[in-house]
């Protein structure tokens, strides 16, 4: 979490007005009022939590591999451990199923390397390693 200034200006005219019943008796505008403060606001560092292990196996629990966490946009790469892409998250957050190409992947441990942002507008990195078991 860090935390932001913000500088706040108001500018206002005060305007008086004496009435009796429905009759206005005079109304004045008392001078300008100009007046700055500052505010400190805290802004949440995106998070990033993606599962170590999961199980593309049909069984209905852990078929897929989705990231959880507070940020605005991601971009999450695969990799096999010889480097080659094997799944690229779309913007549409669609989780991988442990396949490339509609073909399945082999038992094993895969790298990921996620680009995110957040409340903060920073672009964030973070890696890891992910193991498929079938």
């Amino acid at each position: 979490m860090f935390m932001q200034k913000l500088l706040i200006c108001l500018y206002s005219v005060l305007t008086i007005s004496f009435t009796f019943g429905n009759q206005l008796l005079s109304q004045s505008e008392s001078g300008l009022k100009y007046e700055c403060f500052e505010v400190q606001d805290s802004v949440a560092t995106p998070t990033l939590f993606v599962p170590e292990i999961f199980s593309p196996n049909s069984d209905g629990v852990n078929d897929v591999l989705d990231v959880f966490g507070n940020y605005n946009e991601i971009r999450l790469f695969i990799y096999s451990l010889s480097g080659e892409i094997v799944y690229i998250m779309n913007p549409n957050r669609i989780p991988w199923d442990g396949t490339m190409s509609g073909n399945d992947m082999p038992n094993g441990v895969y790298f990921w390397e996620a680009f995110f942002t957040g409340d903060d507008g920073i672009e964030h990195t973070e890696k890891g390693k992910v193991t498929l078991i079938r």
